[in-house]
């Protein structure tokens, strides 16, 4: 099978030109050549041409990827990637901290010598007798029951209540601080996970969240740092110390507040960095 197409030369002279095979082949053939010619055309009138698009999110993690890891980009004569590196170590650190305090059996104590009675975040571990490892609930619960015993229950009450509060809170401030360090870490390895304005306000609720336990505690136990020798009674509560666990507290508020601001500040510099790097390679 034949089909006979009008072609024009270089010179501008015009002639048939057969296509021979089957009528399939004939039309892949066809449409070879108008493929071509389309080609050349754009090519002939590319300068006409205006593309214009917006590089896409995984363009943006592999332009932002050199910024980040470029060496030679210098934030306060250190490289911007230690700075990386740094946030991710502090964050660590600061998830180890709460963990640690709150699993530690240091969280307050009462009296001097052989009086000297210790406790942690919920129940009190250096308690002696019937209430010796027991919860603050549960020493709570059998106090306040009984009208005679208001000394215990005061106390016990105070340290069940700041211990379940600052629990719930500081359980909300692990979770934000986990998708916080997976930010950071995603980051680093140059792929896009949450923008940056989501990552400012996780950022920000997780310290707003640690700073909200801190002040459940020491508000409710009213715990202070000294003057606690005496101990409580049946009929009288008296004033409690904070020990290991609410000093950590304090220093993971520090080190929160510290991590956000240079936080924040990377990513206002990595953007920059992530802009200069796109004209450069885009012009």
């Amino acid at each position: 099978m034949s089909q006979d197409i009008f072609k024009v030369d270089e010179n501008g002279h015009g002639h048939q030109d057969s296509l021979r095979g089957s009528s399939k082949e004939i039309e892949e053939r066809s449409n070879s050549r108008s493929s071509h010619v389309s080609i050349e055309n754009g090519d002939q009138n590319h300068e006409d041409v205006n593309v214009e698009f917006e590089p896409d999110q995984e363009e943006i993690a592999k332009i932002t990827r050199k910024s980040e890891m470029d060496p030679n980009y210098i934030l306060h004569m250190v490289p911007l990637y230690c700075w990386w590196y740094g946030v991710l170590f502090l964050l660590f650190i600061t998830m180890c901290l709460i963990l640690g305090c709150m699993g530690t059996s240091r969280w307050i104590y009462q009296g001097k010598d052989d009086t000297k009675w210790r406790g942690g975040m919920l129940k009190c571990g250096g308690c002696s007798g019937p209430w010796e490892d027991n919860y603050y609930s549960t020493i709570a619960t059998e106090c306040c029951d009984d009208n005679d015993y208001t000394g215990f229950c005061t106390t016990f009450k105070h340290l069940r209540d700041a211990g379940i509060g600052f629990a719930v809170f500081e359980a909300v401030t692990l979770a934000l601080l986990t998708c916080w360090l997976l930010k950071v870490y995603i980051l680093i390895r140059g792929f896009y996970f949450l923008s940056d304005k989501v990552s400012i306000i996780i950022a920000s609720s997780t310290l707003a969240s640690h700073t909200i336990a801190l002040g459940i505690w020491y508000g409710v136990t009213e715990a202070g740092f000294s003057s606690c020798d005496d101990i409580t009674t049946i009929a009288d509560d008296y004033d409690i110390c904070a020990s290991h666990g609410p000093i950590l507290i304090i220093v993971n508020e520090l080190l929160f507040a510290i991590i956000l601001g240079i936080f924040i500040l990377l990513l206002k510099k990595r953007y920059q960095a992530k802009e200069i790097k796109r004209d450069i390679e885009l012009t």
